[in-house]
């Protein structure tokens, strides 16, 4: 009873650590996971196309009309329908200011353009602007607090990155540790269950040169097969999984 109230100890010391470096881990891999996630949408907003990235850098004053009655609609449509944009928007709704579009920027594949129009419309030309399959960005002219958060979060994720690499070179050995342990253990339980007590077995290390594994097998097979039985057939056998030795065999395979 000694024996087992001692093995149980070990097993629950092994896996309250293992529990906590795993739970800790699950934490520090998620704050990263989120500020990846986050500065990933940032860079996005930055450099996608003008349908998703940020507008503070191209819009100025200049472009911005808002009043008490007047605001300004900013519409970003494929480069091949300027055309049609150009000959319809001032239709779309009511009060829309004749000769207002200005193309405000592009890229590769979009324009950029403003619309002034009065406010008590504003929505109703962002429904038939969303009817043509264009893109109304809802703009407010910010001063640039998004660049400061975007550079704030990366300075974040590379910190966090940095501390997440410390934590696993520490608790990486403990790990380690804990699952040696747990194969030293299955190491013990096996034999005992198998040769039975008092325990008369030692147990041994082994790392053999590359290649060389069935050279070792047979070795061991023929030094120890008077312990087996009929069910042993280790000699020639390819699955470690399907494989019964004279002798109790646990796999260490830090190398995958």
């Amino acid at each position: 009873m000694d024996n087992d109230n001692e093995m149980m100890i070990i097993m629950d010391s092994v896996n309250d650590a293992v529990a906590k470096i795993d739970d800790d881990l699950k934490a520090k891999s998620s704050e990263y996971s989120t500020l990846s996630t986050s500065v990933a949408s940032e860079e996005r907003k930055a450099s996608g196309n003008l349908q998703v990235r940020t507008l503070n850098d191209l819009i100025t004053s200049d472009n911005l009309v808002q009043t008490d009655y007047l605001t300004t609609a900013f519409v970003v449509i494929p480069k091949q329908t300027e055309k049609e944009f150009l000959a319809c928007y001032e239709t779309l709704s009511d009060y829309v200011l004749a000769r207002s579009a200005k193309r405000v920027a592009q890229d590769n594949d979009y324009f950029l353009y403003s619309v002034f129009l009065f406010k008590k419309f504003y929505e109703n030309f962002k429904t038939k602007i969303i009817e043509k399959k264009w893109v109304v960005r809802d703009f407010k002219l910010e001063d640039n607090k998004p660049t400061q958060e975007r550079s704030k979060l990366t300075e974040d994720k590379k910190n966090c990155r940095t501390s997440l690499i410390r934590w696993c070179r520490l608790n990486f050995p403990e790990a380690f540790m804990a699952w040696v342990h747990l194969k030293v253990v299955r190491v013990f339980v096996e034999s005992v269950l198998r040769y039975g007590i008092p325990f008369n077995f030692q147990a041994i290390l082994m790392k053999p040169q590359k290649g060389a594994d069935k050279k070792i097998r047979d070795i061991l097979f023929e030094q120890f097969k008077y312990l087996g039985s009929a069910h042993i057939s280790g000699k020639n056998e390819t699955d470690d999984s399907e494989k019964f030795y004279p002798y109790v065999y646990v796999s260490l395979n830090w190398e995958s």
